[in-house]
C-alpha cells in the first residue's frame, strides 16, 4: 500500500486548560481536528490521506484498501469461518433449535424457518452449499460500566473529586432491579461456530 499526502495545515498541540507552558498531551490534526497521539500522526491523519490500495486502486478516506478488495476480503475470511463452523442439516437445526431462535446471513435475521431467496443469494461454503448461522441470544444488562457512566456525565460540569464518597450501590442495586425486571430485552447474535445447510431449492422448511 502506498499513500498519497495532500497540503495539510501544521498539527494543532494540545494542552490542559491553565497549563500552556507544559508539553502537549496531544495532537489534532490541523484540517479534520481529529485528535491523535502524537505530532506525526496527527500531521499524517487518516481522515486527510488518501491511500492508494496494492491494486491501485484509490482508497476512500481513512482506508488502506479499496471497496473491491475489502469486500473480497471480507468474504474470504467469512469462508474460512464456514468452513470451520460446524455443519447442521435443516432436520438437525429444527431439532435442537433453540426457543424461537432465528437463523442469519449476518445482516438480516430469518424466524419463519428457511426464507425465499431468489431474489437475495444466500452465503455459500466453497462448495457452493447455501447455508445460514445459527444465533445466541443475548439479554440487555445494565452493570457498573453503566452506572460508572450515569455518574460521569452528570459530574461533567462539576469539580473533579464530585465522585469520591458516593454510594454507588444504591445505583448498581436499581440495575439489578432493572434486569430482573426485563428478562425479554436482548437481541439474536451470529454463533459462528454453527450453520445450517439450506435446501437447494429455495422452498421453506416449516419449523
Amino acid at each position: 500500500m502506498s499513500t498519497r499526502t495532500e497540503t495539510k495545515s501544521a498539527p494543532i498541540p494540545l494542552v490542559r486548560q491553565g497549563m500552556e507552558d507544559t508539553e502537549p498531551v496531544a495532537w489534532a490534526c490541523g484540517d479534520c481536528g481529529t485528535v491523535r497521539q502524537t505530532e506525526p500522526e496527527a500531521l499524517h491523519c487518516y481522515g486527510c490521506t488518501v491511500a492508494i490500495c496494492a491494486c491501485g486502486e484509490t482508497c476512500d478516506r481513512g482506508w488502506t484498501a479499496c471497496r473491491p478488495c475489502r469486500a473480497a476480503e471480507t468474504a474470504t475470511q467469512r469462508r474460512k469461518r464456514a468452513e470451520a463452523a460446524e455443519v447442521l442439516t435443516a432436520e438437525e437445526w429444527h431439532a435442537c433449535r433453540k426457543d424461537m431462535e432465528p437463523l442469519t446471513d449476518g445482516e438480516d435475521y430469518f424466524f419463519d424457518g428457511f426464507f425465499d431467496y431468489s431474489d437475495e443469494p444466500p452465503l455459500v461454503d466453497a462448495q457452493g452449499r447455501p447455508y445460514l448461522w445459527r444465533t445466541t441470544w443475548t439479554p440487555m444488562r445494565l452493570g457498573v460500566a453503566d452506572v460508572e457512566a450515569m455518574l460521569e456525565r452528570a459530574g461533567d460540569e462539576h469539580h473533579e473529586e464530585i465522585g469520591e464518597g458516593l454510594d454507588w450501590s444504591i445505583l448498581t442495586e436499581a440495575c439489578e432491579r432493572w434486569n430482573a425486571a426485563h428478562p425479554t430485552a436482548g437481541s439474536w447474535f451470529p454463533d459462528e461456530t454453527q450453520r445450517v445447510l439450506m435446501p437447494v431449492e429455495a422452498e421453506a422448511v416449516d419449523p
